[in-house]
């Protein structure tokens, strides 16, 4: 207690971090956890955050969660990972004919996400194109697929984890690139719920796209009024979804804007950072001096 007056954590979820906060609260000392993960109302653990403040990135994490908590233990920061990060006005569109999976380490709906887009690159690359035989350059360069994808894997999880055959055209990305430089090689991203990348491609206006394995799976969107813009369950769902890129480019930008705003803090993340650290840092040494 003499030496550290105060102490911020990735996420008091886990156990490491969760022992470090319940230890350092014992001795008096104040304590914060950021948000790690993207917190869906159906998912476990909120009722476990022993923090004295929880920097949430936005207001669904609040409703999602504020069921367990008092209010003041909430401060609004946005994603930390986004500080000095200039927020874009327009979405992002690319015509690569490339799109992105992001794996979040949940193996059996990302195995189910697998073979619906699998099912929606063949649909895409074969549909309405002429198989006879003829050996001119124009009809080969219509059987050239028009969609491949880019695996980027979840830490710690390999390729060879998935009970999965990958697309001969499949790139598998590890630790090469982070998601916002993939983010420059797509035209799009699917996300398995439960991961925080899709919040964070919605504040970068990279259209993205998640999969529910369960039709009526609330993970992500039970306080979302415009989900049928986002979350898809198979193929066809999602060919429907990734239309509006090209056909609705300026509805789909409105979207994502309506939906950044709920899932994240966009202004000043830097400055609201700043504030909540020095806030706490003059609390921790009040509190240490008035005893």
């Amino acid at each position: 207690r003499q030496k550290i007056r105060a102490l911020i954590v990735l996420c008091d979820f886990h156990p490491i971090d969760s022992l470090l906060i319940q230890k350092a609260k014992n001795a008096g000392i104040l304590t914060a956890t950021l948000q790690h993960g993207f917190y869906g109302y159906e998912s476990g653990g909120f009722e476990k955050s022993h923090s004295d403040y929880f920097l949430a990135v936005g207001q669904a994490t609040i409703d999602n969660t504020g069921r367990f908590y008092d209010k003041d233990k909430y401060v609004k920061t946005g994603l930390s990972q986004l500080i000095g990060v200039p927020i874009p006005e327009h979405m992002v569109k690319h015509s690569f004919h490339i799109f992105l999976i992001i794996m979040s380490g949940r193996v059996e709906e990302e195995v189910a996400c697998l073979i619906e887009t699998e099912k929606f690159i063949n649909k895409n690359n074969h549909s309405g194109q002429d198989y006879s035989i003829q050996a001119s350059a124009q009809q080969h360069s219509r059987q050239q697929p028009k969609y491949k994808r880019i695996i980027k894997l979840h830490p710690g999880i390999g390729a060879d984890k998935y009970p999965y055959k990958w697309l001969p055209s499949d790139t598998i990305i590890a630790d090469e690139k982070n998601i916002y430089q993939l983010m420059n090689e797509a035209d799009f991203a699917v996300v398995p719920s439960g991961s925080t990348v899709f919040t964070e491609y919605m504040v970068m206006l990279f259209p993205a796209f998640l999969f529910e394995k369960d039709k009526d799976n609330k993970i992500y969107f039970n306080l979302l009024k415009n989900r049928e813009y986002f979350q898809f369950t198979d193929a066809e769902e999602l060919e429907t979804l990734v239309d509006k890129i090209d056909t609705a480019p300026a509805e789909l930008e409105q979207q994502m804007k309506f939906a950044r705003e709920y899932f994240s803090e966009i202004d000043d993340i830097d400055s609201k950072h700043r504030e909540f650290l020095k806030f706490f840092i003059e609390k921790a040494y009040h509190t240490y001096h008035d005893e």
